[in-house]
């Protein structure tokens, strides 16, 4: 009765074919694709640090700053850190007016993991488009052992607040303990990306705090999931400050993104 099936193990960059076969007690089989020879099939994205197709671009309320909001992907077996997301701003005519850029607020996202990261920049009367592309840094390092717990999710008039608390796992104090969070809207889009530190931005082992991110958005309750991701340093370890080897670029970018309008994008929510 299940309508789905978990997968794991399968190989980046690889073309996978499946079909649903179904069975009435010993009638069938019923092949839902209509026949025993077709097949729907589906591609594993590359091993690469990839900017994924679910970014969103859209004005702030007052109107004042636009936000591009992105989800890079590390589809590798290392670690990525420093990772950078730029834009270049067009008019309608094609002319470069402006540039901007932002990191991503996790310190390190390690393989087979996602993170968000935003640009706010001024909404220029003149702005018409945006080209984005990424850059990043490999690392072994890895980001201390914090877990999350006892969150909440709500939106408000002007802004979606997330409440939780941070454990360290770890067996040493960490430093800078923060919480990162990515919101979705039902579509898959992620329109939100913001962290804050905990209450306690210094956790000793075992040790916890309380933290809280406001996400500032045109309609709060168009959200519909998040996620949360913890991060700080361990300061008796070497710093993670330092780029080492040399400096790659991310697949998925290079791509033209005119603005959203939220009012279609940020779908009606709940009366206020």
């Amino acid at each position: 009765t299940n309508t789905y099936v978990g997968l794991s193990g399968l190989q980046a960059g690889t073309t996978y074919y499946w079909q649903v076969r179904s069975w009435n007690g010993t009638y069938g089989p019923t092949y839902a694709n209509g026949s025993a020879s077709a097949f729907w099939h589906f591609s594993t994205l590359t091993s690469a640090v990839w900017i994924m197709d679910n970014c969103s671009l859209y004005e702030s309320a007052s109107g004042s700053y636009m936000y591009f909001v992105c989800e890079i992907y590390n589809n590798t077996t290392t670690g990525v850190e420093f990772f950078k997301l730029y834009v270049d701003l067009y008019d309608a005519s094609g002319n470069l007016i402006g540039t901007d850029y932002s990191y991503v607020p996790l310190s390190i996202i390690h393989p087979q993991e996602t993170a968000c990261v935003d640009v706010m920049f001024e909404n220029l009367p003149n702005f018409d488009y945006l080209y984005y592309d990424g850059s990043y840094w490999e690392t072994d390092e890895r980001r201390p052992s914090l877990s999350i717990s006892n969150h909440s999710g709500n939106p408000g008039s002007y802004a979606y607040e997330i409440l939780g608390i941070i454990t360290n796992n770890s067996a040493s104090t960490v430093n800078g303990v923060n919480a990162v969070a990515s919101l979705y809207i039902n579509s898959g889009l992620v329109v939100g990306c913001d962290y804050d530190y905990a209450s306690l931005s210094e956790l000793a082992p075992g040790q916890q705090s309380s933290f809280n991110t406001y996400t500032w958005l045109p309609d709060p309750y168009a959200v519909t999931r998040y996620k949360l991701q913890a991060d700080g340093w361990i300061s008796s370890l070497n710093s993670i400050e330092d780029m080492n080897g040399e400096k790659l670029t991310a697949l998925g970018g290079n791509k033209p993104l005119r603005q959203m309008d939220w009012s279609t994008l940020f779908q009606i929510g709940p009366q206020k």
